[in-house]
C-alpha cells in the first residue's frame, strides 16, 4: 500500500495509561471510516500516541491507483487526494470536538507530506526542469536529471502495489523511468481480489459521516 495520508495532532491532554489503548482504538477506528469514505476505497489505519502534551501520529496506506480512479486526468487526481486528506483532517478535528475535545485543547494539527504529496512535489519539480533544460549546460543537466531519477525511484519504494508503480510511470516520460533491479519488484504483490481496495457506493453507505464529507466546491 501507499501511504495516502499522515497528519499530526498536538493535545493539551494526558490520557491515564489504561485509558491510552482505548483511546489509541477509538481514534484508529474513526480515521479508518473517514478515510475509507473519503478515499473511497477499504484503508488500513495506524495511530500511535506519545506522552507529555500528548502527541498523535496518524497514518493513512491504501491504493493511490484506486484513489485517483475517482477523479480525471493523474495530475488532477493527485492534486485531489492531497485537498482530500486537508479534508480528512479537518472532519477528524471536527468529529474529536463533537465527541468533547475541547478547541483549546487542540494545540496543532498538522498535514504532513504523503506518498501523493510527493509525488505532485515530483511532478512540479520535472516541470520546472524541463522549462530551464535549454539553460543547463551539460554536466548540469545529468546531474539534475539524476537526482530526479533517484527522487522517482524512491517513490517507487514507498509504493507496495505495482498498479500504483505502473500508474506512476505511465503518467511520466521515459527520460524519467529509473533502472529497476529486478528484485526491487520481486516482492510486490498485485491486489488480492478478495481484499482489493474498492470503491464505495455513496447511496449506499450507511455511514453518517459521508454527510459531513465537503462538496467538491468546498475543497
Amino acid at each position: 500500500m501507499s501511504r495516502l495520508a499522515a497528519l499530526y495532532l498536538k493535545l493539551d491532554l494526558e490520557i491515564p495509561i489504561h485509558e491510552q489503548e482505548p483511546s489509541r482504538t477509538y481514534l484508529q477506528n474513526l480515521v479508518k471510516r473517514l478515510s475509507s469514505e473519503i478515499y473511497r476505497q477499504d484503508v488500513k489505519a495506524e495511530v500511535r500516541f506519545r506522552q507529555g502534551s500528548l502527541e498523535v501520529w496518524i497514518m493513512v496506506a491504501g491504493s493511490i491507483y484506486v484513489a485517483i480512479g475517482n477523479y480525471g486526468s493523474f495530475r488532477s487526481g493527485v492534486k485531489q487526494i492531497v485537498e482530500d486528506t486537508k479534508a480528512l483532517k479537518n472532519i477528524l478535528v471536527s468529529s474529536l470536538r463533537k465527541d468533547g475535545v475541547a478547541e483549546a485543547v487542540i494545540l496543532k494539527q498538522r498535514q504532513l507530506a504523503a506518498t501523493p504529496e510527493r509525488v505532485r512535489r515530483l511532478l512540479t519539480r520535472i516541470d520546472r526542469f524541463e522549462q530551464q533544460l535549454p539553460e543547463f549546460a551539460e554536466e548540469e543537466a545529468k546531474a539534475r536529471l539524476r537526482r530526479i531519477l533517484k527522487a522517482v525511484q524512491e517513490l517507487t519504494y514507498e509504493m507496495e502495489f505495482p498498479e500504483d508503480i505502473n500508474l506512476l510511470m505511465t503518467n511520466l516520460d521515459e527520460r524519467f523511468h529509473p533502472l529497476y533491479n529486478p528484485e526491487h519488484l520481486s516482492y510486490r504483490k498485485s491486489f488480492d481480489l478478495k481484499k482489493r481496495p474498492t470503491f464505495l457506493d455513496p447511496e449506499n453507505s450507511n455511514s453518517s459521516y459521508y454527510a459531513q464529507l465537503p462538496s467538491p466546491d468546498d475543497r
